[in-house]
C-alpha cells in the first residue's frame, strides 16, 4: 500500500464565509484564534462536501495524477496536509476555508504577530490525525512546498520513525531540513523546470507526478538509492534553469491587469494571481501585488 501526503490548494470548489478566513481572526493571540477557528469548523450548519472535491486548480489536478499512476499496481489512499483541518483522508467531508501556510497571503499563518514558528505551533494545534490509523508495512510520498516541510517538521519526523526507510520525502527547497528530514528525501532542483516550466503548478507537484509515472512505467524499486540516482541522471541531461528577466509595473498597469485577472481570467486569489502575473513575464514584489488584488477583488464583491 501507498499513501501519498500533497498539500492542499487556495482554489476552491466553494467560497468560504468571514469565520473561516484567517484574516478575520485575532492575529495576536493564536491559541485563542485556533480555538475559535476549530469551534467554527465544528459547526453542524456548514456546507460540506468530500475534501478532493473542494480543491480545485492545476496543482490539485497533478495531485490526482499522482494517485491515478500509482492506484494502477497499488493500493494508494491519498491524504492532504490542510492548514485548516490538519492531516485528512481525501474522501473526509469538510467545509471550505482560506488558510495557509505560504508567506505573503492575507490569510497566511505567518501574518500572527511576535509567535516564533507560527507554522508548527498551528499545525501541532490543529492537527489530530492518529499516526495508529496507517498501515506500518507501506510506503509514504510526501510532496509538500517547502514552507509545508516546515510546518510539519515535528510530524514528519514521527513518521520517519514509524516508517524508516519506507518514507519518501520531494525536496526542492534551496534551505536545508532537519538531518532526519534530508535522509529520507529525493532532492530534485530547479533544473526541473527545462523540462516543465511552472506555470500554476507548483514544483513539487510536477517533480512528483513526473517520478509517479517514472516509478510505474519503468518499473522502479521503492528503494531511495536507486530513485535518487535515477532523478539525477534525468537532471544532469536536462539544461540549467534561467529565471526570465521580468518587465517592471507601475501601480496603474498592474491594477489593469489585476481587473483582467479577476473578472476575465476568474483568478481568485492573489497567490494564483501573482503565479499567473510573473507567467506572463511581469514583475512585482509580493506584498504590493497582493495588496492590490486584496483591495481590488473586495471593490468588485
Amino acid at each position: 500500500m501507498i499513501y501519498l501526503i500533497s498539500s492542499c490548494t487556495s482554489v476552491k470548489s466553494m467560497t468560504s464565509d468571514d469565520k473561516h478566513l484567517l484574516r478575520n481572526y485575532d492575529l495576536s493571540n493564536i491559541e485563542k484564534s485556533c480555538a475559535e477557528w476549530k469551534k467554527n469548523l465544528s459547526s453542524d450548519n456548514i456546507d460540506k462536501i468530500p475534501a478532493r472535491k473542494l480543491y480545485q486548480g492545476p496543482s490539485w489536478k497533478a495531485t490526482l495524477d499522482v494517485e491515478n499512476f500509482f492506484s494502477t499496481k497499488f493500493t494508494t489512499q491519498l491524504l492532504i496536509a490542510s492548514a485548516g483541518h490538519g492531516l485528512i483522508n481525501s474522501n473526509e467531508m469538510i467545509s471550505s476555508y482560506g488558510i495557509t501556510f505560504s508567506k505573503g497571503h492575507e490569510d497566511s499563518i505567518h501574518n500572527f504577530k511576535n509567535i516564533e514558528n507560527p507554522t508548527q505551533q498551528w499545525w501541532t494545534k490543529i492537527n489530530k490525525f492518529s499516526l495508529n490509523s496507517l498501515n506500518t508495512e507501506s510506503y509514504i510520498f510526501l510532496f509538500l512546498p517547502s514552507d509545508y516541510l516546515i510546518a510539519l517538521k515535528d510530524f514528519i519526523e514521527n513518521l520517519i520513525d514509524i516508517f524508516d526507510k519506507r518514507i519518501f520525502i520531494l525536496s526542492s527547497s534551496k534551505n536545508r531540513l532537519s538531518s532526519k528530514i534530508e535522509n529520507r528525501s529525493l532532492r530534485f532542483d530547479t533544473r526541473f523546470n527545462s523540462y516543465e516550466k511552472g506555470t500554476f503548478i507548483t514544483l513539487s507537484q510536477r517533480c512528483m507526478r513526473w517520478l509517479s509515472n517514472e516509478v510505474m512505467t519503468k518499473e522502479l524499486p521503492l528503494n531511495h538509492k536507486i530513485l535518487q540516482n535515477h532523478i539525477d541522471i534525468f537532471l544532469s541531461e536536462l539544461a540549467p534553469y534561467k529565471i526570465e528577466q521580468r518587465k517592471q509595473l507601475n501601480d496603474n498597469e498592474l491594477m489593469k491587469i489585476i481587473i483582467n485577472q479577476i473578472k476575465i481570467e476568474n483568478i481568485k486569489s492573489a497567490t494564483q494571481g501573482l503565479k499567473n502575473l510573473r507567467m506572463k513575464g511581469f514583475a512585482s514584489e509580493q506584498k504590493r501585488y497582493g495588496k492590490l488584488f486584496n483591495a481590488t477583488i473586495k471593490d468588485d464583491n
